[in-house]
């Protein structure tokens, strides 16, 4: 399910905005650790932001990724206690 996940999101982040490729990311990265989407935002960045030197999906991806590593601890279905 993790890998079908992955493909749909390189896929998606080449075919949708930078709006819902990020909510589909955050999705992501609330079920799994979303340290392979670091690449997908690198390779986006690369391609796609050539004529700009704009690190757009790279940072917001790299934010998220370190916010919510965080925030893992304090949200309620990652803890054993209820």
């Amino acid at each position: 399910m993790r890998i079908f996940a992955f493909i749909v999101l390189l896929i998606g982040s080449c075919l949708t905005s930078l709006a819902v490729f990020l909510f589909g990311a955050l999705l992501y990265m609330l079920v799994w650790p979303g340290y392979e989407l670091l690449i997908i935002g690198v390779l986006i960045d690369s391609v796609f932001g050539t004529e700009s030197f704009s690190l757009v999906y790279t940072l917001s991806l790299g934010l998220m990724l370190v916010v919510l590593e965080v925030l893992r601890p304090y949200l309620s279905w990652y803890t054993d206690t209820v």
